[in-house]
């Protein structure tokens, strides 16, 4: 799962709360989870302890990011980049091409190395498999979803 998930539900959002259920049978990268505390502290003040115990405590079980899947990056910012480039030349203006973080490449390069699909915030990551991502990716907010 991608941070957006977990930070949806921490914050109530009614999408992502209904994603509770597969918790349990998630992971996310450690990269990943950095993240989730990170925007947690910036947006509502949130101990990171806490947060960590809470949602280790929900089932979120957070894997550990290695060489695996690192050496996926520079296939994911190829991918990346055709994406941003169909973005410009759909004349998407330059502020708001959607590109991926380093966490997202993360996220991204943990599914594919271990062959999972994910669940995340950005729905712009649903389109990625145009461009050559072999994974099935699904956006939480998407009302056609069905758990």
């Amino acid at each position: 799962m991608d941070a957006s998930l977990l930070v949806g539900i921490v914050d109530r959002n009614a999408h992502a709360q209904s994603f509770t259920g597969v918790l349990g049978r998630s992971f996310i990268t450690s990269v990943n989870f950095g993240e989730v505390l990170y925007k947690l502290k910036e947006l509502a003040g949130a101990d990171p302890i806490r947060v960590e115990r809470a949602l280790t405590a929900s089932g979120v079980r957070v894997v550990a990011f290695e060489m695996a899947e690192a050496r996926h990056f520079p296939d994911l910012k190829r991918i990346d980049l055709r994406s941003r480039d169909a973005q410009r030349a759909q004349g998407v203006k330059p502020g708001q091409v959607k590109s991926l973080s380093l966490a997202d490449i993360s996220c991204l390069a943990y599914a594919v190395e271990h062959r999972l699909p994910v669940l995340t915030g950005d729905s712009h990551w649903c389109e990625l498999g145009q461009h050559g991502l072999d994974v099935a990716v699904f956006d939480f907010r998407d009302a056609n979803l069905m758990l």
